[in-house]
């Protein structure tokens, strides 16, 4: 099987412009996609209040997103930087599958709401639209 791959990716592995294209390729889009599914999983996963899971998530997303790039520039061949970026993609995918699977529909909603509540904002239906403006100003 490994010869099958091989005799079918040696003209791609060979070839001056299509290799560094395709890695670059693989690095930008391939790179976004991982770190954007890491992103989601680890915010769905994280053990912390929602905005610090989103926060820390984002942050390890770019920190994933350049550890993949320089992968798929550091490996010897093009299918092994392919699969670099393909099992962490997976492995996110099915993280964030497997850990929103049994979340109640519109549960992320809720939260939102009783995030707003609790820092001390009215909910949307109640609020008279005028968040924002001094006291006195009738938005005219």
């Amino acid at each position: 099987m490994k010869k099958t791959f091989s005799r079918l990716l040696a003209p791609l592995e060979r070839h001056p412009r299509l290799n560094p294209g395709l890695r670059i390729l693989l690095a930008v889009f391939g790179g976004y996609g991982a770190a954007w599914l890491g992103a989601a999983a680890l915010a769905s996963g994280l053990p912390l209040p929602r905005s610090d899971a989103v926060t820390l998530a984002v942050i390890l997303a770019f920190v994933l997103q350049l550890l993949l790039i320089l992968w798929v520039f550091a490996t010897a061949t093009l299918i092994r930087a392919a699969l670099g970026v393909l099992l962490p993609a997976l492995l996110f995918g099915a993280w964030l599958q497997w850990n929103t699977a049994g979340a109640a529909p519109g549960s992320a909603a809720r939260d939102a709401v009783e995030t707003s509540v609790a820092a001390g904002f009215p909910p949307a239906n109640q609020r008279d639209g005028r968040e924002g403006r001094p006291a006195g100003d009738s938005g005219h």
